[in-house]
């Protein structure tokens, strides 16, 4: 663990990178694979997530495979519409 200081002038713990493959990543997209994931995620990290491109996930909204939150006029994903497509993958 590496220490650095905070205001407080006392030294704060951070944790050591998990890995290159995560560092990479958007910082959503990090928190999505560590331990405290986003309620809702956009196109770019459901295509991370599922390791699809963006016109494959265009398909699967349009044939109705997967079923998108809309906010607006933005889309995204919940964790369980997500966890939905990839169990019912299986079968």
């Amino acid at each position: 663990m590496r220490r650095t200081p905070c205001a407080s002038g006392q030294e704060e713990k951070q944790k050591p990178q998990t890995g290159l493959y995560i560092a990479c990543m958007e910082p959503s997209t990090q928190a999505a694979l560590t331990s405290e994931p986003p309620a809702l995620f956009t196109c770019r990290e459901a295509c991370q997530l599922l390791r699809i491109s963006k016109s494959t996930l265009y398909r699967l909204i349009g044939d109705g495979e997967l079923v998108p939150a809309h906010i607006g006029r933005s889309v995204r994903f919940t964790r369980s519409e997500l966890h939905r497509f990839v169990a019912q993958l299986d079968h």
